[in-house]
């Protein structure tokens, strides 16, 4: 269980890795102060063992071809 700040490229946006459950995943963040924020927020959730990554509104095929 871990959560880790850092940036994949020198001057690139800033990305949060979660490792939780033997399962792995990272999400995009704007800036370093975001970063930390959600990174403390996802900390506490971790340790309450009601973890949920947030997800952005990304739209399903179906919506996309019901349009």
């Amino acid at each position: 269980m871990g959560v880790r700040v850092r940036r994949k490229v020198k001057g690139g946006p800033w990305w949060v890795f979660v490792a939780h459950r033997g399962r792995r995943t990272s999400k995009q963040v704007g800036d370093r102060k975001a970063a930390m924020d959600l990174a403390k927020t996802l900390e506490a959730e971790l340790g309450k063992r009601d973890f949920r990554l947030p997800s952005a509104d990304i739209p399903t095929f179906a919506r996309v071809a019901e349009a």
